[in-house]
């Protein structure tokens, strides 16, 4: 059996449950306010990871329209969201790995590029919220994931110590080249599982272990 590390954090959305379809839908509604051409569906697919002000960016804002972008699209996720069926985006095997890890005695919280309100919604709907002890958003620190302040503040509510922040002992989880170089920036094990439209860029970025599925980590954890 892989020697489990103490801690796994895990990002959200992409890596747990399966909301391009809000977050697409989000992003192409608040463009619509704003008056400009929306994207296909993938273009925007791609774009995930990113933080809403990067976002903005990539779809060719600029300016004050970059912060009306952020505050549209805080506004618009959670009315989004509630005319979604949440119960069933939770993707395969991700249950059978967190009980696995639980069961194992292993440290989980999550970091996302959503808000803590969002995330705790959509963890209570998946009924996972039990797994995680640490919830870290976009509005929990000054600093959006690449940068480390993200998981840096995950793992000292985590009641990690300075010794045992390292990449044998912790894992971060995502799904985006974003998840990859925040890791790495703070100096933890990066494991990719991409969404298929983000394949491209997340190997580009070189994580420390790239696999397909929850259902494959967990059959690498148990080899």
């Amino acid at each position: 059996m892989q020697d489990l590390p103490v801690a796994i954090i895990f990002d959200l959305d992409g890596t747990l449950v399966d909301n391009t379809e809000i977050v697409v839908e989000t992003y192409a509604t608040a463009l619509q306010h704003l008056g400009k051409p929306v994207p296909s569906y993938d273009e925007i697919a791609r774009l995930g990871g990113l933080s809403t002000r990067e976002t903005a960016k990539a779809l060719g804002l600029s300016g004050s329209l970059i912060d009306e972008m952020d505050a549209l699209f805080w506004e618009l996720f959670p009315k989004i969201m509630k005319t979604k069926n949440l119960d069933s985006s939770l993707l395969p095997g991700v249950s059978d790995l967190l009980l696995f890890l639980s069961s194992r005695g292993v440290k989980m919280g999550i970091v996302t590029s959503n808000t803590v309100e969002n995330a705790q919604r959509i963890l209570k709907a998946t009924k996972i919220e039990k797994f995680f002890s640490v919830i870290v958003g976009y509005d929990s620190t000054d600093e959006p994931k690449p940068s480390p302040q993200p998981l840096l503040l995950a793992m000292s509510e985590l009641s990690l110590t300075k010794d045992e922040i390292c990449p044998d002992n912790v894992w971060f989880v995502g799904d985006s080249a974003t998840d990859v170089q925040a890791a790495r920036n703070a100096n933890v094990f990066s494991v990719a599982i991409p969404h298929p439209a983000r394949l491209s860029s997340v190997v580009d970025a070189k994580p420390d272990l790239l696999i397909g599925s929850a259902l494959d980590l967990l059959a690498y954890l148990n080899g």
